[in-house]
């Protein structure tokens, strides 16, 4: 696999208004705290997460459960038709390379969710 990065442009150095600097939070606890803090202080309405597959959302949703007691965590990814039905909606789009395919731009992302499951996750 090529390198795309060499020594002049592989460090990633950000400069920042003066002051800024105090606001960033550093290591995973303390952002889990700042968000859990932030939602705190919501009475009632609907947060959203979403983020890279490689993500442990396992370990962040525990960790912000129990700075959160009260709060109801769901997985996105529990909305969805089966792995079954998703195939066989994506088959006509896809080609003999595994890595490409035809765009499907008929789709929508309503057409591989399960409504019953959504229903269910509304209540």
């Amino acid at each position: 696999m090529p390198l795309y990065e060499y020594k002049k442009n592989a460090e990633n150095r950000i400069r920042l208004p003066e002051g800024m600097g105090k606001n960033i939070i550093c290591g995973s606890q303390e952002v889990l705290k700042s968000i859990a803090g932030k939602i705190a202080d919501v009475k009632k309405g609907l947060v959203l997460f979403d983020g890279w597959y490689g993500v442990n959302w396992d370990k962040i949703i525990t960790e912000l459960k129990a700075e959160l007691p009260d709060a109801r965590f769901t997985n996105a990814a529990t909305l969805f038709k089966t792995v079954e039905i998703i195939e066989d909606y994506r088959e006509p789009s896809l080609t003999d390379d595994p890595s490409f395919g035809w765009v499907n731009d008929q789709g929508i992302l309503e057409d591989i969710m399960d409504e019953e499951k959504i229903e269910l996750f509304k209540q």
